[in-house]
């Protein structure tokens, strides 16, 4: 099986950020507030513009994986990226 680690060096994070931003400013925006959310990419990519618009402060998500309910408060770096 294998094995996922956390992006722990700012620096691999801006170089990831500008490499996804010189395809789609959306992927940088993806990236970013996925960082600042902590979700699996499958429950990052079903979410709903609705549900996580910048002016919101929290939203409930029910994780596909485990089947648990989160409430994600959104920091203001995931409101900027929701921003962009």
């Amino acid at each position: 099986m294998a094995t996922v680690e956390a992006i722990k060096n700012i620096d691999d994070i801006e170089v990831i950020t500008k490499y996804l931003a010189k395809y789609h400013p959306q992927y940088k925006c993806l990236f970013k507030f996925g960082l600042n959310v902590a979700l699996r990419i499958t429950d990052l990519l079903n979410l709903k513009w609705e549900a996580v618009n910048p002016s919101i402060e929290f939203f409930e998500i029910r994780e596909q994986k485990t089947g648990k309910l989160r409430k994600i408060t959104l920091n203001g770096s995931a409101k900027a990226a929701l921003q962009e």
